[in-house]
């Protein structure tokens, strides 16, 4: 119902809108908490891309949500490596570490970010 709420609000409002935004970051919530953590990077991207486009930074409610990302990401990083399959962690931690460059460079937070993501490789 989410993906067609999207479909639906892109109708109305095209692709660049706080709406269209939502409705990613909607998505990316649930497919996070169904466990579908590759669609969980696409979505949170597109919700990140969005907020940029439009207010021309990223704000501080994408960083927070960003941070919530990363503590469930790290919940998963941690199985990952518990089941050895450490070309899967890499595989995401590179995407995460991508995600942080691409969109929060610029931000205050991005070296608080950047040291959460060292974190994630902690054991």
């Amino acid at each position: 119902y989410l993906k067609k709420s999207l479909d639906l609000r892109i109708k109305i409002y095209g692709e660049k809108h706080p709406d269209i935004a939502a409705s990613y970051l909607n998505i990316t919530y649930a497919s996070l908490f169904s466990l579908k953590f590759d669609a969980t990077l696409i979505y949170s991207e597109r919700y990140l891309s969005i907020i940029k486009l439009l207010f021309g930074m990223i704000h501080r409610r994408a960083v927070m949500v960003y941070e919530f990302l990363l503590k469930r990401f790290k919940i998963y990083l941690e199985w990952l490596l518990f089941l050895k399959k450490y070309d899967e962690a890499k595989r995401i931690y590179q995407q995460l570490i991508k995600i942080a460059e691409k969109y929060f460079s610029n931000h205050p937070s991005f070296y608080y970010l950047l040291t959460s993501l060292c974190d994630l490789t902690k054991n």
